[in-house]
């Protein structure tokens, strides 16, 4: 079966034609509709976005409080960083 490239790669300018077996073919067709099928669930239920994703979502929304020995080192390490700028001379 011969299918056109420039259908399937927006880059292409002019036509070029290849030859692929009938079972590509039939793999490259049930892509196309199983995105298709995806995208017009995501439309139908407005699922645009996953809580589920790693950029953002409920696993940073909830997070366990600091334990009183993370708050300690936190307290200590801001003292020692403020103790070192204060040995650095008006230049520095």
């Amino acid at each position: 079966m011969m299918i056109n490239l420039r259908a399937l790669y927006p880059w292409y300018r002019h036509d070029e034609y290849a030859e692929v077996s009938d079972e590509m073919l039939e793999a490259m067709r049930a892509a196309d509709r199983q995105e298709a099928t995806y995208a017009r669930r995501a439309r139908r239920y407005k699922a645009y976005y996953s809580l589920d994703s790693e950029g953002w979502g409920e696993n940073q929304c909830v997070s366990a409080p600091p334990t009183p020995e993370e708050i300690y080192e936190r307290k200590q390490k801001t003292q020692r960083i403020y103790a070192a700028l204060q040995t650095l001379t008006p230049t520095q």
